[in-house]
């Protein structure tokens, strides 16, 4: 499938399978290709074939079973909360910018369950830091960064503050025996911010205790100054149970059930 040809931002919702295309169908393909931005958002994507982002962006906002590869080219970017179970490798030239904008706040996950991942020479990688937490690139086994590829740095949700850690690059399944192939790339942060990087190529499988390996991919702010597009927001509560006014004995309880829809709260819940 050719996907993007119009040049327009569209939204696909359904299926992608092997099914009803061929009668025996061994692949079905997936190739982003024009300037605007395609969002697959079923929950799960069962179609065997690869990904490739060739031209504007591909989101995915689904589960992908596929077992073959994902191939971003230069110029061209990935995005969104993917999570690819059993993709075998990701070669990426172009963009990957984990997280989707058009929620109320566009951090997210980018998640290969088993593959390899390369980031080669003109790759970018955008990592958007927010209160408390980041986008992150969860990778199988071996993550190789060429020299040349680029890691960026901006604000995504306020606030960012001195002293604040994130993790970045992470192992599935926190993998003891994970390994970052390549010492340096480039850094680049956004105006205002700056980190300490020391952590974030580390390798787990050279570290010889849980704390080291649980620095690995991290990074520390040094200092901020920059504004996110986002702002904190309220905590919200959709739901309490018992209602208002019942009964609760002394061994009874009391739940409350948070807004999901809110992906970061902030203040008191009375």
């Amino acid at each position: 499938w050719y996907i993007g040809g119009l040049n327009t931002n569209e939204v696909f919702e359904g299926k992608i399978t092997n099914a009803g295309y061929k009668k025996n169908a061994k692949a079905t393909h997936i190739h982003k290709v024009g300037t605007g931005d395609w969002r697959l958002t079923n929950e799960k994507l069962t179609n065997v074939g690869n990904y490739y982002a060739e031209e504007g962006s591909l989101t995915i906002m689904s589960t992908v079973t596929t077992n073959q590869s994902v191939f971003v080219k230069e110029g061209a970017s990935l995005k969104g909360n993917p999570i690819f179970t059993a993709a075998a490798t990701v070669d990426v030239n172009g963009i990957l910018e984990p997280g989707d904008s058009t929620l109320n706040n566009s951090i997210g996950t980018m998640e290969f369950q088993a593959a390899d991942v390369n980031l080669n020479e003109s790759s970018v990688l955008r990592i958007g830091l927010g209160q408390g937490r980041s986008d992150q690139l969860v990778y199988a086994g071996i993550l190789t960064i060429d020299p040349g590829a680029t890691i960026e740095f901006f604000v995504e949700e306020n606030t960012v503050k001195a002293g604040d850690v994130f993790r970045v690059l992470v192992p599935y399944k926190d993998n003891d025996n994970a390994h970052v192939e390549g010492f340096e790339c480039k850094i680049v942060c956004q105006d205002g911010l700056e980190i300490d990087y020391a952590n974030l190529l580390n390798s787990p499988m050279y570290e010889d205790t849980p704390e080291g390996r649980a620095l690995c991919g991290t990074i520390t702010v040094i200092s901020n100054t920059a504004q996110g597009i986002y702002g904190s927001e309220p905590a919200k509560v959709k739901e309490v149970t018992p209602a208002n006014g019942e009964y609760v004995g002394t061994s009874g309880s009391i739940v409350l059930t948070y807004d999901k829809d809110v992906l970061r709260g902030t203040g008191d819940i009375t």
